[in-house]
């Protein structure tokens, strides 16, 4: 979220052309950028970096108008392929292109052979004849060899032993005469400067008031929540699809059976679970600072305020308690005002009154309970919240809330 804007923001995707001999575009490498002046990727985290580009690429550019319906090369993490979020694309429209960090492992083999029995191709990126990738060779359908960090005789080498089994690609090719060289030796696709650098797009896209996370809590959140309408809203999402079908399969009880639907996923997550897990995701999604320690303290806190409340004579209004808890740092996890957060959220006037410190209730005076049991200070009084459980089963459920809030990283 950028300058307080809360109704629209600027996404950025930069595409590089892959061109063929006769020098026609055959396809687009696609690359995250922060922004219009970002000559590399400013994400620290790959991961991430790859979830948000994919996403945008398909809800909010829309693939095959972001490459005139070419194929579309991108970068993913060996994580982000050993937790099944390549198959939020489609096998026709993106090329899966592993990067030269990625480490080899009987899992991985097997993920690549899985992803190749659906259809989907596969790019080893950066490759100079390092024989450590010698296993990944069979499952390679386009070998991009770079042309600055290897000498012409590799180049050469490489082509006579590549041509035919896969699609050779030279990258960095920079000037014309490398790029006559690289073609007398084989090589059918090439990238680099000589032919056009990344070029950064950009589209604004709707923000926080009518982000798939806000509209599917809004959903959550009504008198009669309608789960069709629940699963068009993650539907329309690949980053929201991803993390709620990632969530079911790791949960304890989930016994490795298909998941039919996103319907399905839904039913047996439950209605209370998707929203503390679209609560979350929204957190963790527009962090400002891209950094989870504090989207976990929040998640702790809720949980907590939740719990407590859940053994109070409040128990009734424990979910709400759960929001209390989580959006009481929302304001500096996504770098905004907290009024105006809390203005795009439908939650109850007695909570966001709590949060904004404008109305003595039940909410703010849990909320003080946490705040000042988070302190650890045997000067500061904790106020009465007429709790049916003593100090040791509270200290006891704070452990307890500390389990699940890491259980719930490991799951998104």
């Amino acid at each position: 979220m950028k300058d307080g804007d809360s109704h629209s923001v600027e996404r950025y995707i930069a595409r590089q052309p892959i061109f063929d001999q006769n020098m026609r575009v055959h396809a687009y490498e696609l690359l995250y950028r922060g922004s219009s002046q970002s000559l590399s990727a400013d994400f620290s985290d790959g991961d991430k970096a790859t979830r948000s580009l994919l996403s945008d690429a398909i809800t909010v550019f829309g693939l095959p108008r972001l490459t005139n319906s070419k194929l579309a090369f991108v970068n993913f993490t060996e994580k982000l392929l050993m937790s099944d979020f390549a198959l939020m694309a489609n096998p026709r429209e993106v090329a899966i292109e592993l990067l030269e960090s990625i480490q080899i492992s009987p899992e991985l083999m097997e993920k690549l052979a899985d992803l190749k029995k659906r259809g989907y191709r596969l790019a080893l990126d950066d490759y100079t004849g390092n024989p450590y990738f010698d296993p990944l060779l069979p499952y390679i359908d386009f070998l991009k060899v770079d042309f600055r960090a290897c000498g012409e005789d590799a180049q050469r080498s490489i082509a006579k032993k590549f041509r035919g089994r896969c699609t050779l690609l030279a990258e960095k090719v920079e000037t014309k005469e490398v790029f006559d060289k690289a073609c007398t030796m084989g090589y059918t696709l090439f990238q680099g400067y000589f032919f056009e650098k990344p070029m950064v797009m950009s589209k604004r896209a709707s923000a926080l008031t009518t982000s798939s996370y806000i509209r599917l809590f809004r959903e959550l959140t009504a008198k009669d929540t309608d789960i069709i309408r629940c699963a068009h809203i993650v539907h329309s999402d690949a980053t929201l699809t991803y993390h709620l079908f990632r969530k079911v399969r790791t949960m304890a009880y989930y016994r490795g059976n298909s998941i039919q639907s996103i319907i399905h996923a839904m039913v047996i997550l439950g209605i209370d679970e998707i929203r503390r897990f679209s609560i979350l995701l929204l957190a963790r999604e527009r962090n400002a600072t891209y950094s989870d320690e504090l989207v976990r303290s929040a998640y702790l806190r809720a949980c907590f305020t939740e719990a407590l409340m859940s053994r109070s004579p409040w128990a009734h209004r424990s979910n709400d308690a759960f929001i209390v808890g989580m959006f009481s740092l929302l304001d500096r996890i996504m770098n905004m005002d907290l009024e105006q957060v809390l203005r795009n959220m439908p939650i109850p006037k007695d909570v966001s009154n709590a949060l904004l410190g404008t109305e003595n209730n039940i909410f703010s005076r849990f909320l003080e309970f946490v705040l000042i049991y988070e302190m650890k200070s045997e000067s500061l009084i904790l106020p009465d919240l007429e709790l049916t459980i003593g100090s040791t089963e509270i200290s006891n459920l704070y452990m307890n809330c500390i389990v699940e809030a890491d259980k719930a990283f490991q799951n998104t």
